[in-house]
């Protein structure tokens, strides 16, 4: 072992520990008060997950909104969807949790790694079934232990489509290059593993207000599922899709409309050689390729837009129009 004391060091505070010059924690270290103490279970994670990945709220709330109408649109009424705050528990509490019989289905979302699990309550499954046959809205439905038929899947199946994508706009401001695909469907709990029971996995509910009743649908991921994306979901983000609204419209119309645009027209061109620029002098007549009859162009922040004829109106140069041009932004430079 390294000596980290030289032997002339050790012996200086040997002597100033005899002769007190250095003290030996003489102070009184006072106790904390034992009701100050808070436990703290370093083994989970569940009570600062939720505080720490903000973003999840952002994407909940975007796949809401996506379901809202999706499904609305399926049914043929409005339906409404809540988001609810995130909540974080251990898989096999949540396993537990669960009643049989219950739509549930392992999905992958690469590139993160490992698998989630989404899963339908069986009253709204039944329920927005039976109103897509034609069956009433208020209709009884038995809950009885049974796997689903043939046709319920289909519209399962329906219902899933519109998941993943909705899931997939959601995701796509944290990681563009996401891809939900399903794995597995399961009909009993205890077969839906998709990681071990201490594992913390992160809950999205999401209540859904149909027939006359309230009932829901759960997104579960891992946690370990989100770690390599953990930094983006921290800081939180701005979706890149703008959702338009009634006043969003508005005020973008009235901007638009204020707005000033520099407007250009072209009244012919033509060529000439340096020797013949260098020699102009005032009182030169240029000649352009067009004459005064000819149609000429009008450029609209450099962008040609409008084509028409050149005159005089109230004793002033005028310009007017003939035909508006439909002009791809980009071949602007071009002049095309």
């Amino acid at each position: 072992m390294a000596q980290i004391l030289t032997q002339n060091e050790i012996n200086s505070l040997m002597t100033g520990l005899e002769s007190g010059e250095i003290p030996v924690g003489s102070e009184d270290v006072s106790q904390p008060n034992p009701a100050d103490i808070v436990k703290y279970d370093f083994a989970s994670q569940s009570e600062t997950i939720g505080s720490r990945l903000p973003a999840f709220e952002n994407i909940n709330e975007t796949f809401a909104r996506g379901i809202r109408n999706d499904f609305s649109k399926m049914i043929g009424y409005n339906i409404d969807v809540i988001n609810n705050p995130i909540e974080t528990l251990n898989f096999g509490d949540l396993i537990k949790s669960l009643p049989v019989p219950m739509s549930l289905h392992i999905f992958s979302a690469k590139p993160l790694k490992g698998n989630g699990l989404l899963y339908f309550d069986s009253k709204f499954l039944f329920n927005f079934i039976d109103t897509i046959f034609g069956g009433p809205d208020t209709a009884k439905i038995n809950l009885n232990q049974r796997e689903f038929t043939n046709i319920e899947n289909i519209i399962i199946q329906r219902l899933l489509d519109v998941c993943f994508k909705n899931l997939f706009s959601a995701w796509r401001p944290i990681q563009s290059n996401i891809e939900f695909k399903l794995v597995k469907s399961e009909f009993n709990p205890q077969f839906a593993n998709i990681t071990t029971p201490d594992e913390i996995v992160i809950i999205s509910v999401f209540d859904i207000e149909f027939a006359k009743s309230l009932t829901s649908l759960a997104v579960c991921m891992p946690y370990f599922m989100v770690e390599s994306v953990r930094d983006k979901l921290a800081m939180g983000f701005h979706s890149d899709i703008i959702i338009p609204t009634e006043e969003w419209e508005s005020m973008f119309i009235s901007s638009l409309i204020d707005s000033s645009v520099d407007v250009r027209f072209e009244l012919g061109s033509v060529s000439i050689s340096g020797e013949e620029l260098i020699d102009m002098k005032k009182g030169d007549v240029i000649q352009l390729n067009k004459s005064i009859d000819d149609n000429i162009f009008g450029f609209v922040n450099d962008i040609k837009k409008i084509s028409g004829v050149i005159g005089k109106r109230r004793g002033q140069n005028a310009f007017k129009v003939m035909e508006t041009i439909q002009t791809d932004v980009k071949d602007s430079k071009n002049g095309l």
